[in-house]
């Protein structure tokens, strides 16, 4: 019996404790740095105590808890109203002492909220040059949160100050891994010299964290990583049609590839050039539309179909970082002088969230004059039996991305998949005949 009380005493005080500065560090005055004038309270009738406070069956509880009170009271730590003529014998509220926070602190064995944010902010001084302007805006505005409500950002957690460390070593390495991809494993390798480390524990973050600096709301976390160098798996740009690559001092010549070819991210980023003459350039959203739009449209090896003059390119959802490179090249050599026209852009993908916003991000990146091609209102009631309806979460998306004007440009688009409460996949389209 002599183990059991200190230990309970102990266990009641670390909880009763951790309430109150829980409460004191959610409150107006720790907020604002103010005096505390109005003190974070417990009641011996709240669920955390009232089992043992009124236990009829053991009344030593009480008298413990009792004992806690009366030495917490007395180290100026809580303030404690007993019922009236009871004093000592029956608590009804216990308040924390404004003079002993400090010492319920030390009491409790926790670190001060204020220390925790303090080391998030050291711990995200790295960050106060990266080269990329969204994640110095968003280090800026955690330290103003940090600073001005005392409260982590939701990327980060104030307890868990490893983690932190994690997400800002990805976010310093991001720019390097931008300018030449890498896989998953080796990203990890390099930052924590541990291969799954990052799959563990950073992955879901940091995906999320660039999701909303990006506006990729309805992107994978696999291609948000990937966008910004860091691939699951070594992922090719696939195209077809009748163009030359220089690359690393020699020519390669795409056109006897009548069903196109896979170019790997380091052939892609040796590329110094491109060159032919071609019609247009058509990006596709999805592999199983991208094989048959060059199956027939270039009508087979040596074929004279009507795609012959094309250059048909898979992004594969939304782009990559190496489809980004290659996209680099084809702006480049589409905007330089010489040409014997200039080749019209066409975007063909999925009539939905993800589809629209990788034409937008096409279009706004590289391509002004970008046309998507069967994504518009009448291929949408044109096969709206075949359509998948939308389920109420992703209509109210819908209905958000309208109303914020999101996807400038696309508003018939959005208002008909509300309209007839459906999407469209692209496969369903023969666009290839349709055009």
């Amino acid at each position: 019996m002599a183990g059991i009380e200190p230990e309970f005493k102990g266990s009641f005080e670390r909880t009763l404790l951790r309430i109150l500065l829980h409460k004191y560090e959610n409150s107006r005055a720790f907020r604002s740095g103010s005096e505390l004038t109005r003190p974070p309270r417990c009641s011996m009738a709240d669920a955390a105590f009232c089992d043992d406070y009124f236990d009829e069956m053991d009344f030593r509880k009480r008298q413990w808890m009792n004992e806690v009170l009366i030495d917490l009271e007395k180290a100026g730590i809580v303030r404690v109203r007993w019922e009236r003529f009871r004093e000592g014998e029956a608590a009804e509220t216990v308040l924390l002492a404004p003079s002993g926070v400090a010492a319920a602190y030390r009491r409790a064995g926790l670190r001060p909220k204020s220390e925790k944010l303090e080391r998030l902010k050291e711990l995200l001084r790295p960050l106060s040059d990266h080269p990329w302007p969204e994640v110095r805006a968003w280090r800026d505005a955690a330290l103003r949160r940090m600073a001005e409500s005392k409260t982590a950002p939701p990327e980060l957690d104030a307890d868990d100050p490893e983690a932190a460390r994690d997400l800002v070593a990805a976010l310093a390495a991001l720019p390097q891994a931008e300018a030449r991809p890498t896989l998953k494993r080796l990203f990890s390798l390099h930052v924590y010299r541990d291969s799954k480390r990052f799959e563990q524990s950073v992955e879901a973050r940091l995906a999320g964290l660039l999701r909303r600096l990006r506006g990729l709301d309805d992107v994978s976390d696999e291609d948000v990583l990937d966008s910004v160098g860091i691939m699951r798996a070594p992922k090719p740009v696939l195209l077809a049609g009748p163009v030359r690559l220089r690359a690393a001092g020699r020519t390669i010549d795409l056109a006897g590839f009548a069903d196109g070819t896979a170019l790997f991210p380091e052939t892609v980023f040796a590329v110094e050039a491109v060159e032919g003459d071609v019609d247009r350039i058509v990006t596709i959203e999805n592999l199983t539309s991208y094989y048959l739009w060059v199956r027939h449209r270039a009508g087979g090896p040596g074929g004279d179909g009507p795609g012959r003059r094309e250059l048909a390119v898979y992004t594969g959802g939304f782009p990559g970082r190496t489809l980004q490179r290659f996209f680099d090249a084809l702006a480049s050599w589409r905007d330089a002088a010489g040409l014997r026209r200039r080749p019209d852009v066409w975007h063909w993908g999925d009539i939905d969230l993800g589809g629209i916003r990788i034409a937008a991000f096409l279009r706004e990146r590289w391509f002004p004059d970008l046309v998507a091609v069967k994504m518009d209102r009448d291929t949408l009631f044109a096969h709206r039996t075949e359509a998948t309806p939308l389920s109420s979460a992703y209509a109210r998306r819908v209905r958000e991305a309208l109303d914020a004007g999101t996807f400038a440009g696309w508003r018939d688009v959005l208002g008909a998949m509300l309209e007839l409460g459906v999407r469209l996949e692209q496969e369903v389209v023969e666009a290839w005949n349709e055009i």
